[in-house]
Protein backbone atom coordinates (compact mmCIF):
# COMPACT_ATOMS: atom_id res chain seq x y z
CA UNK A 1 0.00 0.00 0.00
CA UNK A 2 1.24 3.06 -0.85
CA UNK A 3 0.45 6.14 1.34
CA UNK A 4 1.36 10.32 0.52
CA UNK A 5 1.04 11.70 3.99
CA UNK A 6 0.35 15.46 4.22
CA UNK A 7 0.60 17.44 7.58
CA UNK A 8 -0.26 21.54 7.40
CA UNK A 9 -1.43 22.52 10.88
CA UNK A 10 1.62 23.01 12.67
CA UNK A 11 4.22 26.21 11.69
CA UNK A 12 6.45 23.31 9.65
CA UNK A 13 4.73 21.20 7.17
CA UNK A 14 5.83 18.42 5.09
CA UNK A 15 4.75 15.96 2.36
CA UNK A 16 6.25 12.45 2.39
CA UNK A 17 5.50 8.80 0.78
CA UNK A 18 5.07 5.54 2.53
CA UNK A 19 4.96 2.23 1.09
CA UNK A 20 4.13 -1.01 2.78
CA UNK A 21 4.84 0.51 6.49
CA UNK A 22 8.56 1.93 5.37
CA UNK A 23 8.91 5.80 4.63
CA UNK A 24 10.47 6.36 1.24
CA UNK A 25 11.00 10.06 1.27
CA UNK A 26 10.09 12.87 3.14
CA UNK A 27 10.36 16.76 2.26
CA UNK A 28 9.88 19.41 5.26
CA UNK A 29 7.99 22.72 3.87
CA UNK A 30 9.52 26.55 4.69
CA UNK A 31 8.30 27.97 7.87
CA UNK A 32 5.55 29.21 7.11
CA UNK A 33 1.73 29.44 7.15
CA UNK A 34 1.37 29.78 3.59
CA UNK A 35 1.17 26.18 2.32
CA UNK A 36 -0.68 26.87 -0.82
CA UNK A 37 2.41 28.18 -2.50
CA UNK A 38 4.49 25.38 -1.21
CA UNK A 39 2.60 22.00 -0.69
CA UNK A 40 1.53 21.14 -4.21
CA UNK A 41 5.39 21.86 -5.45
CA UNK A 42 6.51 19.55 -2.84
CA UNK A 43 4.16 16.72 -3.77
CA UNK A 44 5.06 16.92 -7.49
CA UNK A 45 8.76 16.96 -6.55
CA UNK A 46 8.02 14.00 -4.07
CA UNK A 47 6.23 11.44 -6.39
CA UNK A 48 8.18 12.40 -9.09
CA UNK A 49 11.72 11.89 -7.19
CA UNK A 50 10.16 8.73 -5.75
CA UNK A 51 9.40 7.47 -9.70
CA UNK A 52 5.33 7.48 -8.34
CA UNK A 53 2.28 9.50 -9.67
CA UNK A 54 -0.97 9.83 -8.18
CA UNK A 55 -2.39 6.38 -9.70
CA UNK A 56 0.00 4.54 -7.60
CA UNK A 57 -1.19 5.92 -4.45
CA UNK A 58 -3.90 4.10 -2.56
CA UNK A 59 -4.57 6.48 0.26
CA UNK A 60 -3.62 10.42 1.24
CA UNK A 61 -3.51 10.83 4.84
CA UNK A 62 -4.02 14.76 6.05
CA UNK A 63 -3.89 16.10 9.49
CA UNK A 64 -7.32 17.46 10.44
CA UNK A 65 -6.28 19.33 13.57
CA UNK A 66 -6.28 20.82 16.34
CA UNK A 67 -3.57 23.58 14.88
CA UNK A 68 -3.35 26.71 12.70
CA UNK A 69 -6.85 27.42 10.88
CA UNK A 70 -5.33 28.22 7.82
CA UNK A 71 -3.00 25.43 7.72
CA UNK A 72 -5.77 22.84 8.15
CA UNK A 73 -7.88 23.87 5.39
CA UNK A 74 -5.72 24.23 3.03
CA UNK A 75 -4.28 21.01 3.67
CA UNK A 76 -7.53 19.31 3.63
CA UNK A 77 -8.45 21.24 0.20
CA UNK A 78 -5.24 20.13 -1.48
CA UNK A 79 -6.22 16.31 -0.45
CA UNK A 80 -10.14 16.85 -1.69
CA UNK A 81 -8.38 18.40 -5.08
CA UNK A 82 -5.86 15.64 -5.13
CA UNK A 83 -8.45 12.72 -5.34
CA UNK A 84 -11.39 14.69 -6.89
CA UNK A 85 -12.32 11.65 -9.85
CA UNK A 86 -10.06 9.32 -8.28
CA UNK A 87 -10.35 6.05 -6.27
CA UNK A 88 -8.20 7.48 -3.49
CA UNK A 89 -9.05 7.03 0.25
CA UNK A 90 -8.76 10.19 2.71
CA UNK A 91 -7.52 9.54 5.87
CA UNK A 92 -7.84 12.08 8.57
CA UNK A 93 -5.36 12.09 11.57
CA UNK A 94 -5.29 14.13 14.72
CA UNK A 95 -2.52 16.21 14.67
CA UNK A 96 -2.00 15.53 18.80
CA UNK A 97 -2.04 11.62 17.94
CA UNK A 98 0.73 12.73 15.53
CA UNK A 99 2.90 14.60 17.92
CA UNK A 100 2.43 11.21 20.77
CA UNK A 101 3.85 9.52 18.00
CA UNK A 102 6.43 11.31 17.25
CA UNK A 103 7.84 11.99 20.68
CA UNK A 104 8.54 8.41 21.58
CA UNK A 105 7.16 8.82 25.31
CA UNK A 106 5.43 6.08 27.02
CA UNK A 107 3.31 8.67 28.59
CA UNK A 108 2.83 11.20 26.03
CA UNK A 109 0.92 14.75 26.88
CA UNK A 110 0.70 16.63 22.70
CA UNK A 111 0.00 20.22 22.90
CA UNK A 112 -0.03 22.59 20.29
CA UNK A 113 -0.96 26.65 20.93
CA UNK A 114 -4.51 28.23 21.04
CA UNK A 115 -4.05 31.77 21.31
CA UNK A 116 -4.25 33.75 24.27
CA UNK A 117 -2.02 31.75 26.36
CA UNK A 118 -3.83 28.36 25.62
CA UNK A 119 -3.54 25.24 24.86
CA UNK A 120 -5.12 22.11 23.08
CA UNK A 121 -4.36 19.46 24.75
CA UNK A 122 -4.79 15.59 24.67
CA UNK A 123 -3.12 12.79 26.50
CA UNK A 124 -1.86 9.60 25.06
CA UNK A 125 -0.80 6.18 26.77
CA UNK A 126 1.65 3.30 24.47
CA UNK A 127 1.28 0.13 24.41
CA UNK A 128 3.79 -2.44 24.46
CA UNK A 129 3.40 -3.14 20.58
CA UNK A 130 3.62 1.37 19.79
CA UNK A 131 -0.06 1.90 19.39
CA UNK A 132 -0.88 5.28 20.98
CA UNK A 133 -4.21 5.28 22.84
CA UNK A 134 -5.86 8.58 24.41
CA UNK A 135 -6.46 9.41 28.04
CA UNK A 136 -9.44 12.50 27.41
CA UNK A 137 -11.15 14.21 24.84
CA UNK A 138 -9.01 17.47 23.28
CA UNK A 139 -9.36 20.18 24.92
CA UNK A 140 -8.39 23.57 25.76
CA UNK A 141 -6.28 23.95 28.98
CA UNK A 142 -4.33 26.93 30.95
CA UNK A 143 -0.43 26.29 31.09
CA UNK A 144 -0.88 25.51 34.99
CA UNK A 145 -3.80 22.89 33.87
CA UNK A 146 -1.18 21.78 31.22
CA UNK A 147 1.53 20.74 33.71
CA UNK A 148 -0.88 19.48 35.73
CA UNK A 149 -2.48 17.14 33.24
CA UNK A 150 1.10 15.81 32.13
CA UNK A 151 2.42 14.47 35.46
CA UNK A 152 3.93 11.68 34.90
CA UNK A 153 5.10 11.76 31.43
CA UNK A 154 6.39 13.91 28.82
CA UNK A 155 4.70 17.50 27.71
CA UNK A 156 5.34 17.35 23.89
CA UNK A 157 4.84 20.23 21.26
CA UNK A 158 6.05 22.60 17.98
CA UNK A 159 5.11 25.34 20.62
CA UNK A 160 7.07 25.34 23.26
CA UNK A 161 8.58 28.63 22.82
CA UNK A 162 5.19 29.77 23.99
CA UNK A 163 5.58 28.67 27.63
CA UNK A 164 7.05 30.85 30.12
CA UNK A 165 8.70 27.59 32.55
CA UNK A 166 11.46 26.73 35.52
CA UNK A 167 14.14 24.34 34.81
CA UNK A 168 11.82 21.59 37.02
CA UNK A 169 9.35 22.00 34.20
CA UNK A 170 11.48 22.10 30.78
CA UNK A 171 13.27 18.72 32.01
CA UNK A 172 9.51 17.10 31.01
CA UNK A 173 9.35 19.34 27.58
CA UNK A 174 9.96 17.89 24.07
CA UNK A 175 10.16 19.74 21.05
CA UNK A 176 7.93 17.92 18.86
CA UNK A 177 6.41 18.63 15.15
CA UNK A 178 3.44 16.49 13.10
CA UNK A 179 4.89 15.35 9.97
CA UNK A 180 3.01 14.19 6.82
CA UNK A 181 5.27 10.42 7.23
CA UNK A 182 3.99 9.40 10.65
CA UNK A 183 -0.05 10.78 9.36
CA UNK A 184 0.66 8.24 6.54
CA UNK A 185 1.88 5.52 8.99
CA UNK A 186 -0.80 5.96 11.69
CA UNK A 187 -3.15 5.66 8.08
CA UNK A 188 -1.71 2.91 7.08
CA UNK A 189 -2.13 0.90 10.77
CA UNK A 190 -5.72 1.71 10.40
CA UNK A 191 -7.94 -1.23 9.03
CA UNK A 192 -10.52 -0.69 6.67
CA UNK A 193 -13.40 -0.69 9.37
CA UNK A 194 -11.22 1.65 11.18
CA UNK A 195 -10.72 4.03 8.72
CA UNK A 196 -14.01 3.56 6.74
CA UNK A 197 -15.33 4.89 10.33
CA UNK A 198 -13.07 7.87 10.11
CA UNK A 199 -14.87 10.94 8.54
CA UNK A 200 -12.90 13.40 6.92
CA UNK A 201 -13.43 16.39 8.03
CA UNK A 202 -10.73 19.45 10.08
CA UNK A 203 -11.76 19.59 13.34
CA UNK A 204 -11.72 23.09 14.97
CA UNK A 205 -11.97 23.86 18.16
CA UNK A 206 -12.86 27.71 19.46
CA UNK A 207 -12.55 28.68 22.82
CA UNK A 208 -16.33 30.27 23.14
CA UNK A 209 -17.74 26.90 21.19
CA UNK A 210 -15.73 24.84 23.63
CA UNK A 211 -16.81 26.22 26.74
CA UNK A 212 -20.77 25.84 25.75
CA UNK A 213 -21.27 23.31 23.27
CA UNK A 214 -18.37 21.73 22.63
CA UNK A 215 -16.14 20.63 20.47
CA UNK A 216 -17.69 21.42 16.56
CA UNK A 217 -16.87 19.72 12.73
CA UNK A 218 -17.06 21.76 10.23
CA UNK A 219 -17.66 20.18 6.56
CA UNK A 220 -15.49 21.57 3.66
Amino acid sequence: MIILGIETTSARGSVALVKDGAVIAEYTLAQSLRYSRHIIPAIHKILTDTGYDLTYVDRIAAGIGPGSFTGIRVGMAIVKGLITQSAIKPVGVSSLLNIAFNSSASTATACVYAQNDEFFMQKFVASEAGEYRTQNECSIVSVEKLFKECEGGVLCSPDLERLKVSNEQSEIMKHVYPTGSTAALIAGSLSEEERCSKQFMPLYIRRGEAEFKGPKVFKL
